[in-house]
This record gives structure tokens, C-alpha cells and sequence, in this order.
């Protein structure tokens, strides 16, 4: 299990002026996910003030932003404006050219995909909390069941996903097996309070312990087990996913657009 916080970040100084993997040049953005991490994408907090505009940005790679508080006007060029509201997604697709203007002080968790990590993919729409609620968990269980028959069937593949907000209820249980049936990458604590704990895979490895608030990121290693509880009526989560490893790394073919509502 590896943990990672803003205050961390700041200590090692990942505190970007804009460039680099996005041409983002307004507000303040510290790293908190680094690139070397290794975990196929990279988690900036981004901090937006009233009325920071910029008028024009091109990706350099596949991203999503999230919205944290605030609001922020986004239009890709072409589209009409989207608003990003506390709760929401935007994915874009590499080398698209975007506005954005901050409405409100605003906080945004972008996320600068790895384009050869498996189902990190830009879908270009906005999305809602709970998206493991709304039955998107079983939508992965299900394809990774049965990727060879969609395959040979010669059907399109369910949509894959990058980023989801979720809410866990105090006392409510599962969340961690929901998450790892989600292709859970890493997650952001969004709101509240979250107790996590892990155990590794080896023998008469102690339980740990670590307290999840705003700010801080929890990635979980392969075949670690862990639990998550909220210590508060409602706590939240953004979860960056990707696809499960059983699924093939071209299936699904280009990025779909998926509905979370």
C-alpha cells in the first residue's frame, strides 16, 4: 500500500508552474501522484482562484479533471461549454485544444494518463457521484468474464472507465471488494474521514493502519488486501481506474463515451 499526500508533495517539491505533460499554465498545481510512481497516471491538485482564465491549451497526453468545489467553465473546441461542478469528470483525449475559465475559487484533481497503461483512455464527457452505485462495478465484472465471448461475438465492449466519485456510508461494508472489481488504480479522499487497512499477501504480516482525509491518496498493491470504513455519516472518494489485467490491452478498440448517471 502506498500512500501519498499533498503535504508530502509539497515537501518534495512538486509544485508545477504548468508545462511539462499539460500545457495548463493558470492556477497552482501540486503533484501529489508523481509520474514515478508507476502507477500509469499521474494525480495533480490543481488550484483554480475566481476568474483565472485560460484561453486556449492542447494535451499533450490523454487527461481527466475532476471537480472537487467550485466551478469551471471548459470548452473543447467546437463544443458547446461544460460546466464542471463539485462531483463531475471531464476526460479528454489527447491533443485536443480547450478553454477554461474558473467561475468560482475552485479545486480540480487532474490526472495525466500513461497512453500504454491498460484502460486509461480519454472519453471526453462529463460523469456523476456514485458510478459504483449506479451498477458500473458489475459492468466490469462482467466484462472481464467474458471478454473472449464478446470477442468472438464480434460485439462492442462495455465502455471502460477512467475516474469515478463514490460515497460510503458509515458502517456501510464491501466498499473494498467494490473497488478492486472496479480496476481500482488509486483514490483521492474527496470528503470526510476514511479508516483504511491492509494487510500484504506474506505470512504473519501485521495489519496496518492509516486515516484518509482531503489530500491524500491511497494506491494499493497487486493482490494486497485492505478494507476501507468511513468514520463520519458520509465520506468520498475519486477513484482512478483502469481496466482489469485479465482484460486485452486493445479491446474496446477507441474510446467510448459512458453515461454515469
Amino acid at each position: 500500500m502506498r500512500i501519498f499526500s499533498l503535504f508530502e508533495a509539497q515537501m518534495r517539491g512538486e509544485i508545477l508552474a504548468g508545462g511539462g505533460a499539460s500545457a495548463l499554465r493558470v492556477g497552482l498545481q501540486v503533484r501529489v501522484v508523481p509520474e514515478t510512481a508507476g502507477l500509469g497516471s499521474s494525480g495533480d491538485y490543481v488550484f483554480l482562484p475566481q476568474g483565472a482564465m485560460q484561453p486556449g491549451t492542447a494535451t499533450a497526453r490523454a487527461e481527466w479533471w475532476a471537480c472537487l468545489c467550485g466551478a469551471v467553465k471548459v470548452t473543447l473546441a467546437g463544443c458547446a461549454p461544460v460546466l464542471l461542478s463539485p462531483g463531475s469528470v471531464y476526460a479528454i483525449r489527447q491533443g485536443e485544444r480547450l478553454r477554461l475559465a474558473a467561475l468560482q475559487d475552485s479545486v480540480l484533481i487532474r490526472a495525466v494518463l500513461d497512453p500504454h497503461a491498460v484502460g486509461l483512455v480519454g472519453a471526453g464527457l462529463t460523469s456523476s457521484f456514485d458510478a459504483f452505485a449506479a451498477g458500473q462495478a458489475e459492468r466490469w465484472r462482467a466484462w472481464g468474464g467474458a471478454a473472449d465471448a464478446v470477442a468472438r461475438a464480434g460485439r462492442p465492449a462495455p465502455p471502460r472507465l477512467n475516474a469515478a466519485f463514490v460515497t460510503i456510508a458509515e458502517g456501510e461494508p464491501e466498499w473494498a471488494d467494490r473497488l478492486r472489481a472496479g480496476g481500482l488504480n488509486w483514490a483521492a479522499c474527496h470528503e470526510g474521514t476514511l479508516r483504511l487497512q491492509w494487510h500484504s499477501p506474506w505470512p504473519h504480516a501485521e495489519r496496518q493502519v492509516a486515516y484518509l482525509q482531503p489530500g491524500m491518496v491511497f494506491a494499493p498493491d497487486p493482490d494486497e488486501g485492505y478494507r476501507i470504513e468511513a468514520l463520519e455519516p458520509v465520506a468520498s472518494l475519486l477513484c482512478c481506474l483502469q481496466a482489469p489485467a485479465r482484460e486485452p490491452a486493445g479491446a474496446g478498440g477507441a474510446a467510448q463515451a459512458v453515461s454515469l448517471h
